[in-house]
């Protein structure tokens, strides 16, 4: 029995030293953010304070540069949502000045909205999570 446990402890250390790479310290860091039990605040905790290193900083900067490629381009961007009105039908609602056009929210928009959320219990999901909220974050969604 020992002899397998030691065995589990050195093959949790040889992946964990892979973390350190930048790449894969990165890409584990993203994963865990995307993780809706942890989110950022995993990198807040007493095990991760650092004098010299924001972690939370360090990872959250790591998220925006990964996220690029699954950013939608000028071109696929949703179209500009319409503020409802109180109009009854379709004809007042088109010749109403009261209209009012936002633009679709910004990936960092979806990124601090995420990022500031609460967390959710330990043993949610985090594909099921994903799948729900994929209308909420749908660039977060693509990237998880």
């Amino acid at each position: 029995m020992l002899a397998a446990l030691n065995s589990s402890m050195d093959k949790l250390r040889e992946y964990y030293a892979l973390t350190c790479n930048k790449e894969l310290g990165e890409l584990y860091a993203i994963g865990t953010i995307l993780s809706p039990q942890n989110k950022l605040q995993y990198f807040q905790t007493k095990d991760w304070k650092d004098q010299k290193i924001d972690y939370a900083a360090l990872y959250r900067e790591s998220l925006n540069d990964w996220i690029k490629p699954y950013r939608l381009s000028e071109t696929q961007q949703p179209p500009l949502q319409i503020q409802k009105s109180t109009h009854s039908n379709m004809l007042s609602l088109l010749l109403s000045e009261n209209q009012t056009e936002m633009p679709a929210p910004t990936v960092q928009g979806e990124i601090d909205r995420y990022c500031d959320s609460a967390t959710l219990p330990n043993g949610t999901c985090p594909r099921q999570f994903w799948k729900h909220h994929e209308a909420e974050y749908p660039t977060l969604a693509a990237l998880a």
